[in-house]
């Protein structure tokens, strides 16, 4: 790739919030279609209204989002069970562009500059080619924790929020020419998390429950791809200076396709259906050992009939 790659100007980076919603949307576009990438959107309410909106499929049938008073919402947090796989918005991206072509001149709204939010945006305005090899950047980056070289450039560049300066050096590394210094410290920094991740400690206490334990937070996103037996994978630390404990749970490669962790009802839990933690119910007093118990005794009861690989 030789052509450095230029950010469309149909595509804006709007506010980070926990919550979006159409009217969030409709004050950046007031009126006309909308392309919503890599984010849920919520009513009033508070509440995904993936019930109200129509579906958007592929010609083969595949979810690829939803759409809704001219806004298309192409994102794999939808709340919903076909979304509950290894897949990201890129992956829908891809299939998008190669059925529909891309989207030059309508509104492409992304709220955050991860790996997934960063090449979805790209290939649906032209910016990027609907390549196979930036979905399974995306899956890296999301499900599996894999080493990937354009998924942890992408995952290190996130906090600056400039997807300019993303597309910038995303171009160096597809090219092989060398980032610069800032770029390189933070992937090196990516990259020693990853280490850290290796040297913990883990011990399936049964039927895929991988319990590991340490004084010290590590990223979760990368112990999936480390420990490819686990079925869900429970990480303890200590939560602050107290004796509650931040435990974050990760779905693992052999997790049920389909099967969500919030239908096991896990206390002082909060997140999406293949990871999340204790962290926003300040911890919990549950220790490591009984609270991996209780997940793999909620997984037998939920999902006991599609354990049995």
């Amino acid at each position: 790739m030789d052509e450095k790659i230029q950010i469309p100007e149909n595509i804006s980076l709007i506010p980070l919030t926990a919550k979006v919603t159409v009217e969030m949307l409709r004050e950046q576009v007031s009126s006309g279609s909308i392309y919503a990438l890599d984010y849920q959107i919520y009513g009033d309410d508070y509440a995904p209204p993936v019930e109200k909106w129509s579906e958007l499929r592929s010609r083969d049938g595949m979810l690829l989002g939803f759409h809704r008073n001219g806004i298309i919402n192409l994102d794999h947090h939808a709340d919903h069970s076909e979304m509950e796989r290894a897949f990201s918005t890129t992956n829908a991206i891809i299939t998008f562009v190669k059925e529909h072509g891309l989207v030059t001149n309508t509104p492409i709204l992304i709220h955050h500059t991860d790996c997934d939010s960063t090449l979805s945006s790209l290939i649906l305005s032209g910016a990027l080619s609907p390549d196979d090899q930036f979905g399974e950047a995306a899956i890296a980056a999301d499900h599996t924790g894999a080493i990937n070289e354009i998924a942890d450039l992408l995952q290190a560049l996130e906090n600056k929020r400039d997807l300019q300066y993303s597309a910038g050096q995303l171009h160096c590394l597809l090219r092989g020419s060398a980032l610069n210094a800032e770029s390189q410290n933070l992937l090196d920094q990516r990259r020693r998390e990853r280490e850290h991740a290796k040297a913990v400690s883990f011990k399936d206490i049964g039927d895929g429950v991988y319990l590991g334990q340490s004084n010290q937070s590590v990223e979760g996103a990368f112990f999936p791809a480390l420990h490819p037996s686990a079925r869900i994978i429970v990480y303890a630390s200590p939560y602050k200076e107290t004796t509650r404990w931040y435990v974050r749970i990760r779905a693992g490669q052999r997790w049920p396709e389909g099967a969500s962790i919030n239908k096991l009802q896990l206390p002082d839990f909060g997140g999406r259906w293949n990871a999340g933690s204790t962290g926003r119910g300040c911890g919990t007093s549950f220790t490591p050992r009984a609270y991996a118990e209780l997940v793999r005794n909620r997984l037998r009861t939920v999902y006991g009939s599609q354990l049995a690989d």
